[in-house]
């Protein structure tokens, strides 16, 4: 028979199991920072382009030992003393210091998708407020990538956000945009790093050459050039990686552009990365020709 302070003891001993689970239960749930993939990095070159635009080479080195060469550009006052635009031809793919050289652009990097036969972008282009190319057809949102005279915006544009040849959406901000490139996947929305990239039909696990545009919690626009397919000089990345390396960065919004051979950066007409295309060990490869590019002018 038990007695009364077994059946205390008992009761005591349950109730903080009940309330201990309970406090558990209840607590928020803590986030969780994943180890980063990198097992060192430094910085090869840091150096101001002009007033409001900084230039950084980074070198992350690999667990297996390999190098990935980094180019961040870091641009603050759009809006005010800068804007951002998209360039393009017709029927004519172009190295994208070809773009720069014939706008008098201070930045260029190379842009959407595109195709050689037909030769055309693929995806969403706009371009002096009128719609070029349709949002992408295959049946899946892609991310996109907008340039209002003020700012620079971030979401998912369908033919839902189009009317004829004009931007009429719903979304804060886009009807304003006079620029705008589909592209994706979209890789941070809001803060939150998106790492099912697959939803946008794209492979997460690919080493490559990359392009991406940031926008920080602090203002900042990044656009972002990884060298790649170069064993000796950069091995380049995953979408995952990429992600990972613009969370570092305070990026709360980021989209990937089209990368591999395209992926190039030019500053005040010099290419400052290494493309991959053609490229030799020791030597870097040359630009690809593309279908448009993102373009950084003076405000006038």
């Amino acid at each position: 028979m038990l007695t009364y302070r077994k059946c205390l003891f008992a009761l005591r001993t349950t109730l903080a199991l009940i309330l201990g689970a309970l406090w558990i239960f209840l607590q928020p749930p803590q986030s969780v920072q994943a180890e980063a993939w990198w097992t060192s990095n430094k910085v090869e070159e840091a150096r101001p382009v002009e007033g409001g635009i900084d230039y950084e080479r980074v070198l992350y080195q690999k667990p297996n030992g390999r190098p990935v060469r980094a180019h961040i550009l870091s641009v603050t006052g759009v809006g005010s003393d800068y804007i951002f635009g998209v360039l393009g031809a017709f029927g004519v793919l172009l190295p994208p210091s070809d773009f720069a050289q014939q706008s008098g652009a201070v930045v260029v990097v190379n842009g959407s998708y595109f195709s050689k036969k037909p030769t055309r972008a693929q995806g969403l282009v706009i371009a002096h407020n009128r719609v070029l190319y349709p949002p992408h057809a295959g049946g899946t949102l892609r991310g996109a990538v907008g340039f209002s005279p003020t700012s620079v915006l971030f979401d998912w544009i369908g033919m839902d956000d189009i009317n004829g040849f004009r931007l009429q959406s719903d979304k804060p901000g886009w009807n304003d945009c006079h620029s705008a490139l589909g592209a994706g996947p979209m890789l941070i929305r809001k803060g939150k790093p998106r790492t099912d990239a697959e939803m946008e039909g794209f492979n997460l696990e690919q080493f490559a050459p990359r392009t991406a545009i940031g926008h920080t919690r602090d203002g900042r626009i990044l656009l972002l050039v990884i060298d790649g397919r170069q064993p000796d000089w950069s091995e380049g990345v995953t979408l995952l990686e990429l992600t990972e390396i613009l969370v570092n960065r305070q990026s709360i919004d980021a989209l990937n552009l089209d990368g591999g051979g395209s992926s190039t950066l030019v500053i005040q007409n010099q290419v400052i990365n290494r493309p991959s295309d053609y490229a030799l060990p020791g030597q870097p490869g040359r630009e690809r020709s593309v279908a448009n590019v993102i373009a950084l002018f003076h405000k006038q």
